[in-house]
């Protein structure tokens, strides 16, 4: 199981962002909400939602700052 802030890329579009959300079934299917770090015309881009298996941690979870 993969930790809410860590980054993950997504081993089939090399999408890369950090873990902002987790959404888990009843029937055990698993997948996170993905946010990445890039801009957009200065907005963040569109939430990603994929799949448990797909995803590789590439870094460390993020702590927040209170």
């Amino acid at each position: 199981m993969l930790q809410l802030g860590s980054e993950v890329r997504d081993m089939i579009t090399q999408f890369n962002g950090v873990i902002v959300a987790r959404d888990e079934w009843f029937n055990g299917y698993v997948r996170y909400g993905v946010q990445s770090k890039e801009l957009h015309d200065g907005k963040p881009l569109e939430l990603q939602w994929l799949d448990e298996g797909r995803l590789i941690r590439i870094g460390p979870p993020m702590r927040l700052k209170l």
